[in-house]
């Protein structure tokens, strides 16, 4: 299930979110996990998608940090058993591609941010698509 979020909220997740990284004890192994490839699926976007921009862990850290709330696509519901917290939905330009980026708040781990998506988009995504981008 899809949502579009207020701007407020958009924002306030952003910060909550550049909190956590801007943090001086921010510890990558303990405060960022990014599912490089699903176990499920096998589904190995992220990874291919970090190989092809000759990116690590560190640099999409980085990318996360410069999001906006112009970047912002939805939100989406988590549809795990047990999890409340949604996955916010951006999509940024890197190079030249179109970028998208699917992350939460871990309510499991204290400030903990669960990143489930950094791949190239598998469809382009035009400017109407962005609620909040003028």
């Amino acid at each position: 299930m899809n949502r579009i979020d207020s701007k407020d909220a958009v924002e306030q997740f952003l910060d909550k979110a550049k909190e956590i990284l801007n943090d001086k004890n921010f510890d990558i192994k303990n405060n960022f996990s990014l599912k490089q490839v699903r176990e499920r699926t096998g589904d190995d976007r992220n990874r291919t998608t970090m190989i092809e921009l000759g990116f690590n862990v560190k640099d999409v850290i980085e990318e996360i940090k410069k999001l906006s709330v112009k970047d912002y696509k939805e939100t989406v519901i988590d549809n795990m058993p047990g999890k409340k917290n949604p996955f916010y939905c951006f999509v940024k330009f890197i190079d030249i591609d179109q970028v998208y980026i699917k992350f939460k708040l871990s309510e499991v781990k204290g400030k903990q941010i669960f990143c489930v998506s950094f791949h190239f988009v598998d469809y382009p995504v035009a400017d109407h698509e962005f609620p909040y981008k003028y």
